[in-house]
C-alpha cells in the first residue's frame, strides 16, 4: 500500500512507522509486521435485518446474501475516497457512510420522491438515505445489490463521525502506454493506449491533451518545428483504457510526443500530474499493409 491509501491514512500508521524507522515509508519488497496482542468480537447488531452499516462493513460474511435495509450518507461515486476501488463500473453506483464505515451501493439510482442525487458532485453528499437490497463481498470490497431507495433522517444512535476536512481522492497515475516511452520502429497507424490507475474524466482533456510529430533530425539547426497531429480519443471504463488513435497515419521516421497537460482529472476531481512520452516511428509500411 501507498502511505496514501484510504484504507489506512484515518489509522496513524504512517505516523508510527516514519518515527520507528527513519522517516520513510517502506520500500517495494519491505513489510512491516504488526504483532495484535488483543482482540475482541464485533458486539452484535440490534436488528440484524437494518444493521448499521459498520456492522456490515466489518463483518460482511455474517451478512452476506441477506437482504437487509441500511441508513447512511450519500457519498456520491468515492467523492471523498472512502473505499479503495469499486465493485463495478457503473455511472450510477454509490457510497453509504456512516460514522467510520462505508459500503458501495450498486443497482439502484440515487433518486426517488423528492430527490435525484448526482454521484459525480458533492452538493448532495451529507443527505441520509435508506437503501434496501442484498449484501455482496469480494476483492476485499463490501456493497449492496440495491432494490430501493427513499430520503431518511440521520440515526438515533451514538455514531463517531469523522472530523476535520474530507480525505483527499487517491491521485491519478498512468499505470501503462503502449507504445512505451523511447520506444522505436512503431508502426505508421498504431493507436496509442494509456493505462490509468483510476477512473478518467475524459472531458478534462478538452485542450489538455497534446500530440506533436517533428522529424527525427529536428534536433539539427534549421530543421522543420514539430507539428500537431489531429486525433480522436475512446475511453473504455472497465480497463480504465484510453485509446488515442491519429486521424491519418504518422509519417515514417518521426518523433512523437504525447502529452497529457495539467488539469486533466478523475471524476472525483483527483488530479493526474503532467505526463509525456515519446516514441518514434519507422519505414514507411504500416502495420495494416505489412500483414496483407
Amino acid at each position: 500500500m501507498n502511505s496514501d491509501d484510504p484504507r489506512i491514512v484515518t489509522l496513524e500508521l504512517r505516523e508510527v512507522i516514519e518515527r520507528e524507522y527513519g522517516q520513510r515509508w517502506p520500500k517495494p519488497g519491505e513489510e512491516i509486521v504488526l504483532n495484535v496482542t488483543s482482540a475482541g468480537p464485533l458486539p452484535a447488531a440490534q436488528n440484524s435485518t437494518a444493521p448499521p452499516i459498520r456492522h456490515v462493513a466489518l463483518d460482511p460474511g455474517k451478512f452476506e446474501g441477506s437482504r437487509i435495509t441500511v441508513v447512511g450518507q450519500f457519498r456520491g461515486r468515492n467523492l471523498y475516497a472512502d473505499l479503495p476501488d469499486a465493485p463495478t463500473g457503473a455511472r450510477d453506483d454509490f457510497v453509504l457512510r456512516s460514522g467510520d464505515a462505508a459500503l458501495w451501493v450498486t443497482g439502484v439510482r440515487p433518486r426517488g420522491k423528492g430527490f435525484s442525487f448526482d454521484p459525480t458532485r458533492r452538493v448532495d453528499t451529507g443527505r441520509w438515505v435508506r437503501v434496501a437490497g442484498t449484501v455482496r463481498h469480494g476483492r476485499g470490497l463490501v456493497w449492496i445489490e440495491g432494490t430501493s431507495i427513499e430520503l431518511a433522517e440521520a440515526p438515533t444512535e451514538d455514531v463517531a463521525e469523522l472530523v476535520g476536512p474530507p480525505l483527499p481522492p487517491p491521485p491519478l497515475d498512468v499505470v501503462f502506454t503502449s507504445p512505451s516511452d523511447g520506444e522505436g520502429d512503431v508502426p505508421l497507424d498504431s493507436p496509442i493506449r494509456v493505462q490509468f490507475s483510476r477512473d478518467l474524466d475524459v472531458a478534462s482533456l478538452t485542450d489538455r491533451l497534446r500530440i506533436t510529430a517533428s522529424p527525427i533530425d529536428a534536433a539539427q539547426p534549421g530543421a522543420t518545428p514539430p507539428t500537431a497531429v489531429a486525433f480522436g480519443v475512446s475511453w473504455t471504463p472497465v480497463t480504465r483504457a484510453l485509446e488515442i488513435r491519429p486521424t491519418q497515419p504518422f509519417e515514417p521516421f518521426q518523433r512523437v510526443r504525447v502529452e497529457f497537460l495539467e488539469g486533466v482529472r478523475g471524476p472525483d476531481g483527483a488530479q493526474l500530474r503532467p505526463f509525456s512520452l515519446s516514441f518514434a516511428t519507422g519505414a514507411g509500411r504500416s502495420r495494416a499493409v505489412a500483414g496483407r
